[in-house]
């Protein structure tokens, strides 16, 4: 089944930035305080920076990498600069409302994912990493995020006019690694 939102249940990973404020410059040059009203459900976030590739990709490097759990839940995953693009793309335009899914629009699988980002390094991924491991590295209310996993599409960013930078895995990937 595929949903077109993120489902929270109460997990602040899953559903951010609701009711975000933003600030807008008016016409004389001082800001001025809007509220756009507007949810963000963001995914998986990729960067060099943060999220899940630095702690992933020291293990792959060595060998170590492979799929977490089963491997078969699905992956909502973005580039950083996307779900900074749809943000940015969110306040410019202040007739957007509602909830928009921060995740790419190519479904992958956990398992899938795991053997795109072997491919990337050139290195195996057939080492599943067990939950309890996952627990341990990012606790349990955020590694519910990469072991239960939601098949989520873009619906409604894709129909506000985002364009994505990074709409495929390989790609985004590719500049990352």
């Amino acid at each position: 089944m595929v949903t077109t939102r993120l489902i929270s249940s109460g997990d602040p990973y899953f559903c951010l930035l609701p009711r975000c404020e933003a600030l807008r410059t008016c016409r004389s040059g001082f800001p001025i305080a809007t509220v756009m009203s507007g949810t963000f459900c963001v995914g998986i976030v990729l960067g060099t920076q943060g999220g899940i590739l630095p702690q992933f990709k020291p293990l792959y490097c060595m060998g170590l990498g492979g799929p977490v759990g089963n491997g078969d839940q699905w992956f909502p995953w973005i580039h950083i600069d996307d779900i900074t693009g749809i943000f940015l793309h969110a306040l410019e335009d202040q007739s957007i409302e509602g909830v928009l899914n921060g995740v790419a629009p190519e479904k992958k699988t956990n398992k899938q994912f795991s053997d795109a980002l072997a491919a990337e390094l050139r290195r195996p991924a057939f080492f599943r990493v067990p939950a309890f491991a996952l627990n341990f590295l990012y606790g349990s209310v955020r590694a519910s995020m990469i072991l239960e996993g939601q098949n989520v599409f873009p619906k409604r960013v894709i129909e506000c006019g985002y364009n994505f930078k990074y709409p495929t895995l390989p790609a985004a990937l590719r500049e990352l690694v």
